[in-house]
């Protein structure tokens, strides 16, 4: 195969080989440089890449594989979107971005092993990516984009990280997915999920019915100290837990933080500390029992509208 390479940028090429390693020399693979290249089966990054730029290797239909071995590389955009046949991708570097639309509808790919590194995941990053069954993000990670995972529909588990801050509307929408894995419940209750108006059904965690705390499933849980907001979202749609225990010290809990389809708590205690709950927070719960630490400052309390509306038990 022979190579364009411009102050290491491989700005394009032209050949049919199956199976490639790129040069020692190439910094940076440039975009559209093998767009629809459909020779190739197999390409190994060395590690002296460390950028893919945007759709390098949109419609490669018969890639199979690919090897990257750099550093904190950098995914841009599309770069192996709609590879049809793609199944394996082989990081022995590591990588910094996963950026938007990077392996969306990839059919084919079942298996997806992020190492340690990653800062984040663009929006719809793994969109339709309809094979894919588990996937761990690693430590470091603080963001995942909209549409993320949207339509990995044989997704059954994700496990999360410690460091995650914010996750986009829909990321997880029309998978499999059954079971959240976390590892800290600090943590957990910052992460601030985007979510849709309140009419839509389709919730972050439609059909996850299970949150794991290092490996265990949450039954009841005790907002550890020191929390002072419970974020959008993080204990949404998960039927598993049953009493919810809002400590002392806590002051607002935001929209849909635990609202939605098939929530069914037994108990639910708030604290006096508690200052503003915001619209939706808890609607279409199945509350059996609400217990309120003190009646004046319950009455005090700033409420948003429709905070446990469609709650039969209310």
């Amino acid at each position: 195969m022979d190579y364009q390479i411009d102050n290491g940028v491989l700005v394009s090429t032209t050949g049919s080989e199956q199976e490639i390693t790129l040069p020692d020399n190439v910094e940076k693979v440039g975009g559209d440089s093998f767009k629809k290249r459909a020779s190739l089966r197999k390409v190994v990054f060395p590690p002296n890449v460390k950028c893919i730029e945007l759709t390098a290797f949109v419609d490669c239909k018969n890639l199979v594989e690919i090897d990257i071995q750099g550093v904190d590389v950098i995914l841009e955009g599309r770069c192996f979107s709609r590879c049809k046949s793609l199944t394996k991708v082989n990081i022995s570097g590591s990588l910094k971005q996963i950026g938007q639309g990077c392996f969306e509808e990839c059919p084919n790919l079942v298996s997806f092993s992020i190492p340690d590194g990653l800062e984040g995941i663009g929006d719809h990053a793994f969109y339709k990516c309809e094979q894919l069954e588990t996937m761990t993000i690693p430590e470091g990670t603080k963001s995942i984009g909209e549409w993320a995972f949207y339509g990995c529909n044989k997704l059954k588990s994700v496990h999360l990280p410690t460091t995650l801050k914010a996750v986009g509307e829909k990321a997880f929408n029309q998978t499999g997915l059954e079971e959240v894995h976390i590892k800290d419940l600090s943590a957990w209750c910052k992460v601030d999920f985007k979510y849709p108006a309140i009419e839509d059904t389709n919730m972050m965690f439609e059909k996850a019915k299970k949150l794991f705390l290092n490996g265990e499933l949450i039954t009841d849980v005790v907002i550890p100290k020191g929390i002072e907001e419970i974020k959008r979202g993080p204990f949404s749609g998960f039927r598993n837990i049953k009493t919810m225990n809002i400590t002392e010290g806590v002051t607002t809990i935001k929209k849909c933080a635990f609202s939605r389809w098939d929530n069914q708590f037994d108990k639910i205690y708030f604290p006096a500390s508690l200052k503003s709950i915001e619209n939706d927070a808890m609607s279409w719960c199945k509350v059996k029992e609400i217990h309120i630490a003190d009646i004046r400052s319950w009455c005090e309390m700033k409420k948003g509208n429709l905070v446990f509306d469609g709650s039969p038990e209310y």
